[in-house]
């Protein structure tokens, strides 16, 4: 693999087959960057994670918490004003 300027790649596809086949390959070739993809479920994430992906953000987990803290950041709101 010859980019060695490269220090990040994101792996954005939907196929897990795919990103766990990138990272395995990027890591294979000697890319020693950082790799982060995204996943639906917590096993994909783990496989991606095992094949050489740094971090998997776990798109539907995640998103849920995201949407939480928003939620109880604007029942505060609420409750401030009164």
């Amino acid at each position: 693999m010859q980019a060695p300027n490269l220090k990040y790649v994101l792996l954005t596809a939907n196929d897990v087959e795919a990103k766990v086949i990138a990272s395995q390959k990027l890591r294979k070739y000697g890319f020693t960057g950082v790799i982060i993809s995204h996943s639906s479920f917590a096993g994909d994430a783990e496989a991606i994670n095992a094949a050489g992906a740094n971090y998997t953000h776990q798109t539907f987990s995640e998103t849920g918490i995201g949407l939480a803290k928003h939620l109880l950041k604007e029942a505060d709101k609420e409750c401030q004003a009164g």
